[in-house]
């Protein structure tokens, strides 16, 4: 094998493996967010689970927001040879937002439920993860 083939090899290698770092990377970012909305709307319906009240489903609905976001990036971040940046912004952009705007909608509504009394400081958790979720999209399309 000649020199010039090796250093393209080389660099067809380093693109890859960069490409799967940014993956984990961009990730694990996006699960820490994604995983608070799951896991605190979990908590909730949890302890209201013998309740039947409307502003339930609003609960229901923002969790299935969590575990939709979650399966998105979970199937879009794995870090493939053809992945690269340029495509996890548009990934970001148009399968991440539009749920990220659901669930906010959701969340808004539950904030005014008589939900925001008790649980207050989880649906502030809520809130934080998808404002950090929200900011992490903003700053993927800002570096590009």
């Amino acid at each position: 094998m000649n020199t010039k083939s090796r250093n393209a090899e080389y660099t067809v290698h380093s693109h890859s493996a960069l490409n799967q770092q940014i993956a984990r990377k961009l990730k694990h970012e996006l699960r820490t967010p994604i995983n608070h909305i799951i896991g605190y709307s979990e908590l909730i319906l949890e302890e209201t689970a013998e309740l039947d009240a409307p502003y339930i489903g609003q609960l229901r609905a923002l969790h299935a927001y969590g575990k939709s976001l979650a399966k998105v990036v979970d199937s879009s971040f794995a870090g493939g040879e053809n992945d690269s940046e340029q495509s996890y912004v548009i990934i970001l952009r148009e399968a991440i937002l539009p749920v990220l705007a659901d669930a906010r909608c959701s969340l808004n509504d539950l904030r005014e439920s008589p939900l925001s009394t008790t649980y207050k400081s989880d649906l502030e958790k809520i809130s934080e993860a998808t404002s950090r979720l929200a900011l992490l999209v903003q700053l993927s399309e800002e570096i590009r």
